[in-house]
């Protein structure tokens, strides 16, 4: 069981979860723009749209390609920094992966595109103002972090 481990491990192992779900998130965000939103649409996430508008503030542009890998690396350092605090919560957690990858996906949704959330703040569309299937692309890339996350957590232990 989780208890076993020590808060360092459980916070290394988390990361790797989490970064093992950030791989998922990408996957899962890049087949819902492929396949969900019309044809000509950005192909940039929310968070590639962030680092091309935080250029754009400090004067610089960014190509597609270098806003799409800032993006991803980012993407992924969060979903790591996630995965971390979720292992050291797991901890204390008895719940089923499920249950956990659910709880974790909306905590991951709600301070990165909330109103009052991360992606807002660095210069992207809130999901309140984005249309549905943007929304919809968003919420399953975050189901897919989250669930992948958990279940990679919990195959460890």
């Amino acid at each position: 069981m989780d208890g076993a481990r020590s808060l360092g491990s459980a916070a290394r192992m988390g990361a790797l979860a989490g970064l093992a779900g950030g791989l998922a998130l990408l996957a899962a965000e890049r087949l819902g723009r492929t396949t969900l939103l019309p044809a000509g649409s950005s192909g940039a996430g929310a968070v590639a749209q962030a680092a091309a508008a935080m250029a754009r503030a400090r004067g610089a542009e960014l190509s597609p390609p270098a806003a799409m890998a800032v993006g991803a690396g980012a993407q992924l350092a969060y979903c790591a920094l996630w995965g971390a605090a979720y292992g050291v919560l797991r901890q204390r957690l008895a719940l089923p992966a499920l249950v956990d990858g659910l709880l974790l996906a909306g905590a991951a949704y709600a301070t990165a595109s909330s109103t009052g959330g991360l992606l807002p703040r660095l210069g992207a569309a809130p999901a309140m103002g984005q249309a549905m299937d943007e929304v919809a692309v968003d919420l399953g890339a975050q189901l897919a972090f989250g669930i992948t996350t958990a279940s990679v957590f919990e195959a460890t232990a």
